[in-house]
């Protein structure tokens, strides 16, 4: 990304395509952007952390990172203007808006003062309160599409935020499909201690050596992330580990013990080459473990001192053929990959990959690992586990916590006889009718909303319990699925019953005056049973005075 990509004349159309829509400005739009690409958080906690409307005192959206202890407060500031730079007013007036919330009592006098207020619904259900009592730190980003100019940038260096204005986050925005690894040249000083050489037969040849700390964070990409392209995760905060190092950085005399706490980073290149004895040169290179570290040293450069080194590994692979990929699963052995990644070789999924291959049902495909080719009609095992989750587990208030879907539901969800390729196909047929039907709740937000069709299936998945007939059909998808007439007859139905679900939605949501959060409803169990009940009770009233039918009625 180019800093100019964030004009105004380029942000819509461009940047913010699918972010913006009814119920939401451009600021909010921009911000829920910047939450998903920049800040790198799932779009439901991305939406839970907007808040647009009036009375928001300042505040457009509030994070709480559990992993540095920090109550993030956003504020976004969309320029349509050229030549208009941001200086230090509105900065400081963003502090001030920060500081109305830095204690517990603040921040409940704020609730109780407009209890119904998108930021009082935010703030409740961030926890924010309690969160500062436990002492975690409340933190600003100022966040604009314009340019801070250095009046603005010295004011938030004073007053402790953070600037992301158009330059810092082309810095940091990660294109996809770019290139795997650091395209240039990079050198390590080596004087002081040497290297140990190592030649795998011609396969690869490693260098080790303890590098300067500087030298490392020299390496271009660790801004944007593109240095750690190959890496299984990137940087996730300040877990205890980074704690623990961003403490010893604060204590210049550990320094030179660095190498002796540390278990290094291993870096993957082109080649490497011994320009003389003091240094050693690499091109086109990535860092496959060591994220977190250079992260936190990346953090911390006005910590850095000329006696801190780490521990490298600098591996010259000139012909990959999977072993750099090789390499970075046995580095990274010792850190979480994701969920997903693990289970793509479990014989549940490559069993329901293949059975996709053999049924060749409309062009039907599932996808079981990142990066996989999305060719026909694809439908991901992450969404395949989520419908499932709301459908058959009856849990759509878990569905944006993917790791449910890949660690503790997992043999709930995908290991039992009834799970097939049909089942998958027929619940996404079901969601394209869910897709159809949504606009009736005519409010965009909560259309958009992930957890909204999640539970609408879950709505469906209990009405079908309540016919017989239609309960029968759906235990048999295949028969179901081939059977076209019965098929289009039966979707066509649950389209009409959605349809009235959505409107029923939008009196309890939106409508009424009194009306509860539905970021918060949606995520709690109680309350999701509560209205699915509340719900299907008036359908079947109304279908017992024959206002509204059952899906069987139909065949």
């Amino acid at each position: 990304m180019r800093p100019e990509d964030l004009r105004y004349e380029n942000l819509v159309d461009a940047v913010l395509s699918g972010y913006v829509f009814d119920g939401r400005t451009e600021s909010a739009s921009f911000l829920a952007w910047f939450l998903e690409n920049i800040l790198r958080i799932d779009d439901v906690e991305a939406a839970d952390a907007i808040c647009d409307g009036p009375g928001d005192r300042g505040i457009d959206a509030i994070y709480v990172d559990h992993d540095s202890n920090e109550v993030i407060f956003l504020q976004s500031k969309v320029r349509q203007r050229e030549g208009r730079v941001v200086g230090d007013q509105p900065v400081r007036d963003f502090a001030g808006s920060i500081a109305q919330f830095r204690t517990k009592a603040a921040i409940e006098a704020a609730i109780e003062a407009e209890p119904n207020s998108e930021l009082s619904r935010l703030l409740v259900r961030s926890e924010a309160a309690d969160r500062i009592a436990e002492e975690y730190t409340p933190r600003g980003y100022f966040v604009t599409n314009s340019v801070v100019d250095d009046s603005g940038r010295r004011a938030a260096e004073a007053l402790g935020i953070s600037i992301y204005d158009r330059s810092d986050i082309a810095e940091r925005y990660i294109e996809i499909g770019a290139p795997d690894r650091v395209l240039g040249v990079a050198q390590f000083d080596v004087s002081d201690n040497g290297y140990l050489e190592f030649n795998a037969g011609g396969v690869a040849k490693l260098y080790l050596i303890t590098a300067k700390a500087t030298d490392l964070l020299g390496l271009a990409g660790i801004a944007d992330g593109s240095l750690f392209a190959q890496n299984v995760r990137l940087s996730l905060g300040n877990t205890k580990v980074n704690k623990d190092i961003a403490k010893t950085l604060e204590n210049r005399a550990k320094h030179i013990l660095f190498p002796m706490y540390h278990n290094g980073v291993t870096i993957i290149c082109r080649r490497a080459t011994v320009v003389d004895e003091d240094r050693i040169e690499i091109e086109d290179y990535v860092v496959v473990n060591g994220a977190q570290s250079l992260s936190v040293l990346f953090r911390n450069q006005s910590r850095i001192t000329n006696d801190l080194r780490v521990i490298a590994k600098v591996i010259e692979i000139a012909e990959d053929d999977g072993f750099a990929s090789d390499i970075t699963t046995a580095s990274n052995n010792q850190n979480a990959i994701k969920p997903r990644d693990r289970r793509s070789t479990n014989k549940l999924q490559t069993r329901l990959q293949s059975e996709f291959e053999n049924i060749d049902y409309e062009d039907y495909r599932y996808l079981i690992k990142r990066g996989e080719e999305p060719r026909g009609r694809p439908i991901s095992n992450e969404e395949a586990g989520r419908m499932l989750l709301a459908f058959d587990l009856q849990e759509p208030w878990s569905c944006h916590q993917i790791y449910k879907v890949f660690e503790d539901k997992y043999s709930e969800i995908f290991g039992r006889p009834i799970v097939d390729a049909w089942r998958i196909i027929f619940l996404d047929k079901i969601m394209e009718r869910i897709e159809n039907a949504i606009p009736e709740i005519r409010n965009e937000p909560l259309q958009r909303y992930r957890l909204t069709r999640y539970f609408l299936l879950y709505c469906l998945a209990n009405l079908l319990k309540e016919d017989q007939e239609a309960s029968e059909l759906v235990s048999d998808c295949r028969g179901l699925v081939l059977d076209e007439d019965k098929l289009d007859i039966l979707l066509a139905s649950l389209e009409g019953i959605v349809r009235r679900l959505c409107v029923d939605l939008r009196f309890e949501f939106i409508e009424d005056d009194n009306a509860p959060d539905y970021k918060s409803a949606l995520k709690s169990p109680s309350q999701v049973a509560n209205l699915e009940k509340r719900l299907r009770r008036s359908f079947m009233h109304d279908v017992a005075r024959g206002r509204e039918e059952l899906p069987s009625a139909s065949f």
